[in-house]
């Protein structure tokens, strides 16, 4: 991770990302186990890296070619 990435704790993004009902954290925590949602984990809690995510489709045949 560089000088400029951007944290968000993983209940903020969650609000933030999702209208309505946001997804449950187990889900969330199992797209950051599969690699589906580029995550850190600091002590005890998660934050998504936000400048990686803001570069991902959710297509990860999509988001492989757009990394090649």
């Amino acid at each position: 991770m560089g000088l400029n990435t951007q944290l968000m704790s993983l209940s903020e993004w969650r609000e933030k990302r999702f209208v309505g009902k946001p997804p449950s954290t187990s889900t969330v925590h199992r797209w950051i186990k599969n690699g589906d949602l580029p995550a850190k984990r600091i002590g005890g809690m998660w934050f998504v890296i936000i400048s990686e995510e803001q570069n991902t489709t959710g297509d990860s045949l999509v988001d492989a070619v757009l990394q090649a």
